[in-house]
């Protein structure tokens, strides 16, 4: 059985304070500022507004406190959190859709007791932008390398796209830098620091957490926006995240974006919200290698100002990668394919595990599958993270006229998948032969 971690959630100045027990001798304080998330609408006035971020940004600064353990598994966290008494029901019914949620997508149990709101003042003021965005959909943008790709096709199809970041590090660097050299207007950014309190002794690097964090704050904006979507750039095979043999175990293989809780992120925020948002993904189905192949000019010129490394806290000053661990590895091998030459600085730090035999030997598993008489019934008896994915669109079946059935969605992530391996092995071989 696992121990829980009781935590007790308080608002004050502008931070999240989080008492690991009931007598305040051990503190985790997460400092928030949201204040560019404040669009000049109605309802970015309403003081329950935020309540959905603080929440999952209070689990995140918990994640990264606690240590996975061994297993890399599961933890059980009790997370006491003030609501508004208006906001109760709605906060009762939306405690265990959030509890399968973050089961599904973290490993973690997490329940939430609501406990009467105690704050003297509410996290929203007045708005601080003068431009009311109603009607945009919400671009969650990273440093990394597909958001710069989901960034440079927006901008080629001139669609009507604000954009959301968290900032923690030397990420906020990163992320201004490209949406400068994109020349993204100031009054379509947004953007959320989140840091822990200085000195705080966070243990925990796996992070899936912090996704959740984004599309909560994605999630938010759009409902100020009147919008109606969020939008994650990730790539096909990127969303699924296949755990590799021997490279990703228990809680290293992130399942934040697995398509099969797409109809909880749905029932949360007509929980939450009143309406639904949905969260989308634009290149479900498309591999890395071919969301480089049709990166702009401008674009490719920015790939440097990216980072794809898992390792970061390895290297001096957070600004190199590491260019041996799996996603470091996965970044040259989209450009390899993609006919692009590599303008990353790479540290060359030795590798923990010899990645491309790994990548190599997961590759030779998902093409037995794939060639199998049943590839999707093989590829769930080796990849578990896949059951329901392919049912993951009913509910907005039932509401549009999409033709995404069951059947259709196991066929285009099957096809993903092919083509995923395919890119490995032709950049084995060109490996090999040089």
């Amino acid at each position: 059985m696992i121990c829980p971690i009781i935590a007790r959630v308080r608002f004050y100045d502008g931070s999240i304070v989080i008492q690991r027990d009931e007598f305040g001798a051990e503190e985790i304080i997460a400092r928030i500022n949201a204040s560019s998330l404040h669009p000049f609408s109605s309802r970015a006035n309403q003081p329950w507004l935020f309540d959905f971020v603080d929440l999952m940004a209070s689990y995140y600064a918990l994640d990264r406190f606690a240590l996975r353990g061994a297993d890399r598994w599961a933890r059980h966290f009790i997370i006491k959190y003030p609501v508004r008494q208006h906001r109760a029901e709605a906060w009762h019914y939306a405690a265990p859709i959030l509890r399968d949620l973050l089961l599904r997508i973290t490993g973690d149990v997490v329940e939430i007791v609501a406990v009467p709101w105690e704050g003297t003042a509410d996290r929203i003021s007045h708005p601080v932008l003068p431009l009311n965005q109603e009607g945009s959909s919400v671009g969650l943008f990273s440093d990394g390398l597909d958001s710069l790709c989901g960034l440079d096709v927006a901008i080629a199809d001139k669609r009507d796209i604000v954009w959301a970041s968290i900032t923690t590090g030397h990420k906020g660097k990163r992320i201004r830098e490209t949406l400068d050299r994109s020349a993204v207007p100031a009054e379509r950014r947004y953007s959320m620091s989140l840091m822990l309190g200085k000195g705080q002794n966070d243990k925990e690097h796996t992070q899936r957490s912090r996704t959740a964090v984004a599309i909560a704050m994605g999630m938010t904006l759009a409902y100020a926006l009147d919008g109606a979507a969020v939008e994650c750039y990730e790539n096909g095979h990127g969303i699924l995240n296949l755990p590799i043999p021997d490279l990703q175990y228990g809680s290293m293989s992130s399942q934040a974006l697995n398509p099969s809780a797409l109809p909880l992120w749905d029932t949360l925020t007509r929980i939450l919200f009143g309406q639904t948002i949905e969260l989308r993904f634009p290149n479900r189905f498309r591999t890395k290698g071919e969301m480089m192949r049709i990166l702009s000019p401008t674009g490719r010129a920015l790939i440097a100002a990216t980072s794809s490394c898992d390792s970061e806290r390895r290297l001096p000053g957070g600004e190199q990668q590491c260019g041996s661990c799996g996603s470091c590895v996965i970044r040259k091998i989209s450009m390899r394919v993609a006919g692009i030459g590599d303008p990353t600085r790479y540290a060359n730090v030795p590798p923990l595990v010899n990645v491309p035999r790994l990548l190599d030997y997961h590759a030779t598993l998902l093409q037995h599958s794939l060639t199998s008489k049943d590839p999707w019934a093989s590829l769930n008896l080796l990849h578990h993270e896949l059951a329901g994915v392919d049912r993951s669109d009913d509910e907005r079946l039932r509401r549009s006229t999409s033709s995404q059935t069951p059947q259709a969605l196991r066929d285009a992530t099957v096809n993903l998948l092919m083509r995923y391996v395919n890119e490995i092995k032709e950049w084995l071989r060109a490996d090999y032969a040089a």
